[in-house]
């Protein structure tokens, strides 16, 4: 596949400028070889400015998709109703799982499942990301988590820094 039936497809912002950073690597390449390939100074000087122009131009348009794809992402958040929804029921399960180990007594591998993708999923829901990045989580990094000041959702929380 060349680069320009890739540009045909995609049309993205994005993919433009990854074909011009491989441009750029390109006539730092030549200006470091330019006398094996017999390239001028001022031509590669000429190429690397039109490079930047339309590098800096693209910025614009990559921000603006990465916006766009942040608010597809914020219209597919679940909604409250469904949020407290899912709390409610997994509240008996919960309750049922959390006496067994308050009585000494180990849970079924059922149990630790359903109470491991219940904490994911309920931190993914209170933090509003995604939960490979909670899969991930340390308790040490929950602890040290702070609130996000500003917007509506007060309890929005990240990890401090």
């Amino acid at each position: 596949m060349t680069a320009a039936t890739v540009l045909q497809k995609k049309r993205s912002a994005r993919t433009v400028r990854h074909y011009l950073c491989s441009y750029k690597k390109f006539i730092d390449y030549l200006s470091i070889y330019k006398n094996k390939y017999k390239v001028s100074s001022p031509d590669l000087h000429r190429a690397a400015t039109v490079l930047r122009v339309l590098s800096m131009s693209l910025t614009r348009k990559v921000q603006g998709e990465k916006m766009k794809k942040r608010e597809e992402i914020t219209d597919d958040l679940i909604p409250v109703e469904d949020q407290q929804r899912y709390l409610t029921l997994s509240k008996p399960e919960i309750k049922q799982i959390s006496d067994i180990i308050h009585d000494g007594h180990s849970p079924t591998e059922y149990q630790k499942s359903y109470l491991r993708n219940y904490i994911i999923t309920s931190l993914a829901i209170e933090n509003s990301c995604r939960a490979g990045v909670i899969e991930n989580l340390s308790i040490k990094e929950y602890k040290k988590r702070t609130k996000i000041d500003g917007g509506d959702n007060k309890d929005l929380q990240q990890p401090r820094t």
